[in-house]
């Protein structure tokens, strides 16, 4: 059989051919992909990113309920520089009030669209002319601009008169409403505002420049000059004219926008926040604002909201997740629209992350309830300020903490206000004094009839110290004058107690540092620096007097000595809260101050107030209580808590600074209600059927009613509070016990007797 050669038109054998062929098919092939991809992925330079705002934390009470969070909002933000060399100030501010329904009006959103000008005129600050430079800016005005047909309206000079010199200099005054308006720009022969805008700022920079320099050269020198020319002519690069545009309205006005040309550098809709309090704004919860004339942006300036800021801040929290939403677009360079915009197109979300929820202490029912005991206080002892803590005991969480003033001018008081603690100081003498191995509870002491004469050992010179009216007077057990809170008998254990020793403790318990609440500006109180003088300082601070401390501080010590002698700082925030996740915030590290033994006599004794002592007035069967009371009558030379914060308030008002001398002169004025007294008390406690232990501290400095003590201005509020906070009331009321799940006994004495009341009664 005769075999036949088959040749290929190219000459080659067909097994190449076929190779040929396959190559040149999957080289086109791949082009048709490639161009298939460029066109499903554009190139990242094609790519636009759009980033919003990083999630923003909320702020929740131990309950969940949200103290604070954002609501987002819509504003209008605008570069006035950028803005008004290509648009009309008249024509923009009545397009977009229109939009907006009429508010702001037109001449509203005029001023705030030109925010450097005072009265529609904008003085140019930034440039000082000579008597030339005035001149030719005069001539060039005059000659209208140079087209030789009317002067400038809206531009102007004035000499700038210097003392002792006369108007050697000159300044530049304009009206942007007047000068960039339609009229003026067509009236010289100019149809876009663009180009009446460059005209402009060539002119000025022309009749500026000093005799002998040439013009620039180029054109991206003279783009330069005029950017300088706008620069001086609108200093503020940035505005924000309208805050707030509902979501419905800003649809309008971004087609506005984009109708009159608007580029995003000269005017756009910007998503912002505003921080925003569902339960009611409080001083604890704090704010948000400018505390920094650099700012940018607004910060949490006090309260949990800078407490949370900072937690968030740290290391340790790095792992959560801080994606901001992210669009993005792609730019069509071959599609454009009218006025040459590029087409763009949509490609995807990148959805930002959960916000965080900081989770507080704070029982927000509970801290409801110590502001209402807080204004009964108020009301009826008329006090210069009352305040009121609550702590878990073991913990050291602040389930609420509280105080309202009469002269609301100050910072957070628990962290700012100072006083002298008097009587709940005993309760720290008395602790210091037990672990030294200085006193024993069934010690005697000799107290005198109402008072008592302290006699320094070293020099032989005494000191008279006073008692309350009513105090428990001559001799009888150190437990017995702890509970009945005799001043004598606490100025002879503190001097007891070696100064150096004395004062050792009371740094370790945070007197006289700032506690570092991390709520905004706070206190150090007042702790004096050795040597003290025996029968003044030394005799006077185991009493509680001669020392000022802050409710913070003081809750924070007394605590350490009911808990058991561990020191532990307030603890304000439990968690943090992303996507379902929930981190606990471990509690600080304590230190040890005294043996859990010191502790626990300590504590009988304050059980001993309750039952004998001062504090006997409020006990209740239903709850293992301790108390202790305090009552400091403040010597004739320490400034009235009222006359000081009047003045405050007064010079607040007036913008006068409140300097030392100005204090001090204060100190002159006669106190308008008498002595002044601190009231405060002391409570701690637990349900009988239950473990878990409250402290309530309560405060009242300068109660202006006919009572003064601790226990009846004080104490009656410590008591509420504690048993709330221990669930035996619910806002102030018994709580109804459930019979069955949903259903309770009725108060009312009246009875249905119907089988079926649920009914109709037939006649």
């Amino acid at each position: 059989m005769e075999q036949r050669s088959f040749a290929s038109a190219s000459g080659l054998r067909p097994t190449s051919a076929f190779v040929v062929v396959a190559i040149v098919i999957l080289a086109v092939a791949g082009r048709v992909a490639h161009l298939a991809f460029a066109r499903s992925a554009p190139p990242p330079d094609r790519e636009v990113f759009e980033v919003g705002l990083v999630p923003a934390y909320e702020v929740a009470d131990a309950g969940g309920r949200t103290l604070a969070t954002f609501v987002p909002r819509f504003d209008l933000v605008m570069s006035p520089r950028s803005m008004w060399q290509a648009h009309t100030p008249v024509r923009m501010a009545q397009r977009i009030s229109e939009v907006l329904g009429g508010e702001p009006t037109a001449l509203e959103l005029i001023d705030a669209m030109i925010p450097d000008a005072t009265a529609g005129v904008i003085e140019v600050k930034a440039w000082e002319l000579t008597p030339r430079q005035a001149q030719r800016l005069g001539e060039w005005m005059e000659s209208g601009a140079g087209s030789g047909t009317h002067p400038l309206a809206g531009i102007w000079i004035r000499p700038l008169a210097r003392h002792g010199q006369g108007a050697e200099r000159f300044r530049l005054f304009w009206q942007p409403e007047l000068l960039l308006s339609p009229e003026e720009r067509e009236a010289h022969g100019y149809e876009s505002a663009w180009s009446w805008s460059r005209h402009l700022a060539h002119g000025i920079e022309r009749c500026r420049r000093r005799p002998g320099l040439g013009d620039p050269t180029s054109a991206k020198e003279w783009d330069a000059r005029r950017a300088e020319v706008w620069a001086a002519l609108i200093p503020r690069a940035h505005c924000r004219p309208v805050r707030g545009i509902p979501s419905a309205i800003a649809i309008d006005v971004r087609d506005l926008l984009r109708e009159e040309g608007v580029s995003p550098w000269q005017m756009k809709l910007a998503y912002d926040r505003d921080r925003h309090y569902p339960c009611g704004e409080h001083e604890l919860f704090g704010s948000w604002g400018f505390v920094d004339p650099a700012q940018t942006e607004a910060r949490p300036r006090e309260g949990l909201e800078l407490l949370g800021d900072r937690l968030l801040e740290g290391a340790e929290w790095s792992f959560l997740g801080h994606a901001p939403d992210t669009y993005v677009w792609r730019r069509d360079r071959s599609v454009r629209g009218r006025r040459g915009d590029r087409a763009n197109a949509y490609l995807g979300l990148t959805r930002a992350s959960a916000a965080p929820i900081v989770h507080s202490t704070i029982d927000l029912a509970l801290q409801r309830f110590v502001r209402r005991e807080l204004q009964a206080v108020m009301t009826e002892h008329r006090p210069a300020l009352a305040m009121a803590i609550v702590l878990d005991l073991e913990s050291g969480d602040v389930l609420a903490v509280d105080s309202v003033e009469e002269y609301e001018i100050q910072p957070f008081a628990p962290v700012y206000h100072t006083f002298t603690p008097g009587s709940t100081m005993k309760v720290v003498t008395m602790a210091t004094a037990l672990e030294e191995g200085l006193v024993r509870p069934d010690d005697e002491f000799e107290v005198g009839d109402g008072s008592y004469h302290l006699v320094d050992p070293a020099t032989g010179r005494g000191r008279v110290i006073h008692e309350a009216e009513g105090s428990l007077t001559g001799r009888n057990t150190a437990a017995m004058f702890f509970a009945r809170s005799v001043n004598a008998c606490f100025a002879q254990i503190g001097v007891r107690i070696p100064a150096e020793v004395f004062r050792r403790y009371l740094v370790a318990l945070g007197y006289g540092s700032p506690p570092g609440a991390g709520l905004g500006i706070e206190r150090a109180g007042y702790l004096r620096g050795l040597p003290w003088a025996y029968r003044f300082t030394h005799a006077s601070v185991g009493f509680g007097h001669e020392m000022t401390t802050t409710l913070w501080q003081h809750a924070a010590a007394l605590s350490t000595v009911v808990r058991g002698g561990v020191w532990r700082p307030l603890r304000l925030l439990r968690a943090v809260e992303q996507d379902g996740a929930r981190h606990e915030i471990p509690l600080a590290d304590g230190r040890r101050v005294y043996r859990p033994e010191t502790c626990a006599e300590v504590r009988a004794m304050m059980v001993l107030g309750a039952t004998e002592g001062t504090g006997r007035h409020l006990a209740r069967p239903d709850i293992a209580m301790g108390t202790k009371t305090g009552t400091a009558q403040k010597v004739g030379t320490e400034l009235c808590v009222h006359v000081e914060l009047a003045a405050r308030e007064r010079a607040d008002r007036e913008g006068v600074p409140m300097t030392a001398a100005r204090l001090r002169s204060l100190k002159a004025q006669p106190k308008p209600h008498g002595n002044c007294y601190t009231s405060s008390m002391c409570v701690f406690g637990r349900r009988l059927d239950e473990e878990r232990e409250i402290l309530v501290l309560v405060v009242a400095d300068e109660p202006r009613s006919r009572e003064k003590f601790g226990s009846r201005v004080a104490g009656p509020a410590a008591a509420a509070i504690l048993v709330e906070a221990l669930g035996l009331t619910r806002d102030g009321e018994p709580p109804v016990v459930e019979v069955v799940d949903g259903f309770g006994p009725s108060p009312s004495p009246l009875r249905n007797g119907s089988l079926v009341p649920w009914r109709e009664e037939e006649r």
